[in-house]
């Protein structure tokens, strides 16, 4: 048994929770400026921001997965790029950057919609790699037998590979 692998479990167990609840908040405040509402609560904004940034993050994260596994050169290679770079930088430095640095090249956020873009491509990029781990232990029977029946590449990916994916990634949400 890996005990420093369940001890480093639990004890970042909470600083997940506090990150969903902060990410939640923001993106609560954001979607209560958008549609113009200034008397929602930090419950309403916390159940808003998480509904949003999984939605947004798993959107982002599952066309990403698809473009690593299933596309050619001209959309593999920016997946790629997107997963390694939201993955391989501290979402610290991504939050400053999209805040403090995009405004020198002349694209300014406001500090919500700043928040909720890092943290939402930083969550696609990680939902992208276990959705592609999921979308990779579906054997390639499956689309030898969609293709055999006659249907097209998208059709097998869309109804039988995907859902398959996605029960075996609910384990990692």
């Amino acid at each position: 048994m890996d005990i420093g692998g369940f001890v480093g479990s639990i004890v970042s167990a909470p600083f997940v929770c506090i990150g969903w609840i902060i990410i939640g908040f923001i993106a609560g405040a954001l979607a209560r400026r958008v549609m113009g509402s200034k008397n929602g609560s930090f419950v309403s904004d916390v159940v808003l921001g998480l509904i949003g940034a999984m939605i947004g993050g798993f959107v982002l994260g599952l066309l990403s997965a698809y473009a690593r596994v299933y596309g050619n050169k001209f959309w593999r290679g920016p997946a790629v790029g997107y997963i390694e770079l939201f993955r391989g930088t501290p979402l610290l430095m991504q939050l400053v950057i999209i805040y403090y640095g995009l405004p020198g090249l002349g694209i300014t956020f406001s500090r919500e919609l700043s928040a909720f873009l890092a943290l939402g491509f930083n969550s696609g990029a990680y939902q992208a790699e276990y959705l592609r781990g999921s979308i990779l232990a579906i054997g390639d029977g499956q689309m030898m037998a969609g293709r055999a029946i006659g249907m097209s590449r998208f059709k097998v990916i869309w109804h039988i590979i995907l859902p398959q994916a996605l029960r075996l990634a609910i384990p990692a949400w």
